[in-house]
């Protein structure tokens, strides 16, 4: 299972902490994405193969981002195609 969510500023220490937290501990969860809405920012945290888990972070708008359960890879820059920071 993947789960890909947008930050906001009132939430996103939960959705790293006590969200994140309680995903993982369900059994079928392996990748989580996590998308920042006031910059260009995109964590990606996967469990690899010792069951460890480990963040990827993307803030070049050239990056792309590949998941690796499956095979599927979208560019950051599409990613904030329709976004405004201003």
């Amino acid at each position: 299972m993947i789960i890909v969510e947008v930050l906001s500023d009132s939430i996103k220490n939960y959705d790293r902490g006590e969200k994140f937290e309680f995903y993982r501990s369900i059994p079928t969860f392996q990748e989580y994405i996590l998308i920042d809405q006031y910059k260009i920012h995109v964590e990606h945290f996967y469990i690899g193969e010792n069951k460890k888990w480990t963040l990827v972070e993307h803030n070049d708008i050239n990056n792309i981002l590949k998941l690796t359960k499956i095979n599927f890879g979208i560019s950051i820059k599409d990613i904030y195609a329709r976004i405004d920071f201003e």
